[in-house]
């Protein structure tokens, strides 16, 4: 299971439980610090943690359940790690990390910190409570709020989102390209439930660009190839950034965590079909994309013209964060 599917998996309370060991805690503080400011990454560490043992009816009590301090103490030694270890010891994916710092896997780790009866105390299940027998790694400061860009798999709570910006990106964008009737009738809702089907198709990624304060701004996803006409290995299937947040190299992000995940999946080229009059098609050809063919498409009626754009190798995409 990759680093995707196995956060996905979380977050969607799909991964069993029985697979909700120490070390897959360990992993998706690993993951959460990896995208996120430490504050941020640790709401959505509690956040999930408690919607994952309610999904699958774990008890709570004085002395089992959740635990805030326990949460919060591993993941400030989680993250204390990867600032002393990050560059001596780089980590490409969560098991990765976890094998390089084996200190982290053992239940006992913060028995350096706590004694037994001050962690278990009913107040430090409630709220943090600093250690009583040494004090824990102090972390950088984090960011300040809105400084950040983070690009993650999508989950099944962003569907409302990303329905919204699918139209209004194809009102702001296709308007005097696709027949007007045809963007009129465009609603949410409807969308709502057309990405749902589509976010359960086998070997398809989605990622989402996300800031703390605006939220959502765009999404891409992609999988296998669909074109008999070509033989890339992958296709890009949609990408879209809400008007005010395009040109600040967002689409450049989300198309390097696409390509970046295909490599991964062992899948070397890709293409990607988009409008002859999509006024950001230029887009592609910055990023390098070599037109390849073009086919009739009809939308609304109305038969307009899609070309197709294609990496004989993603590899340099993979690369070209912002």
């Amino acid at each position: 299971m990759t680093d995707v599917e196995f956060l996905r998996a979380f977050e969607d309370r799909t991964l069993p439980f029985d697979q909700w060991t120490h070390r897959a805690h360990i992993k998706v503080a690993y993951l959460y610090l990896r995208q996120y400011p430490f504050d941020v990454a640790l709401d959505r560490l509690r956040t999930h943690i408690q919607a994952y043992n309610a999904a699958n009816h774990r008890p709570e009590g004085p002395s089992r359940g959740y635990n805030e301090t326990t949460t919060h103490a591993l993941h400030r030694l989680v993250a204390a790690v990867m600032q002393a270890y990050g560059n001596t010891f780089p980590a490409s994916t969560a098991d990765e990390f976890c094998d390089l710092h084996p200190q982290l896997l053992t239940k006992h780790a913060l028995r350096f910190f706590y004694s037994p009866g001050h962690r278990r105390h009913p107040l430090a299940k409630l709220r943090f409570v600093e250690p009583d027998l040494a004090p824990l790694p102090k972390i950088a400061a984090a960011p300040k709020p809105g400084d950040w860009l983070a690009i993650r798999p999508t989950i099944a709570s962003d569907v409302p989102a990303i329905a919204r910006i699918n139209v209004e990106t194809w009102k702001s964008t296709y308007r005097g390209v696709v027949p007007g009737e045809f963007l009129d009738q465009l609603e949410p809702q409807e969308q709502e439930i057309r990405y749902q089907k589509y976010l359960q198709l086998p070997r398809v990624i989605h990622f989402v660009a996300e800031y703390e304060e605006a939220g959502i701004v765009g999404y891409v996803s992609g999988g296998p190839n669909r074109s008999t006409q070509f033989s890339f290995d992958a296709e890009l299937y949609a990408i879209y950034l809400l008007a005010q947040h395009q040109r600040k190299k967002i689409g450049v992000a989300l198309v390097a965590a696409l390509a970046d995940w295909l490599l991964k999946q062992g899948r070397r080229s890709m293409l990607v079909w988009v409008l002859a009059d999509n006024p950001s098609r230029q887009f592609y050809e910055k990023l390098d994309g070599n037109r390849i063919g073009q086919q009739p498409l009809t939308i609304g009626g109305a038969t307009l013209q899609e070309i197709a754009f294609g990496w004989d190798d993603l590899t340099p995409l993979a690369t070209m964060l912002p």
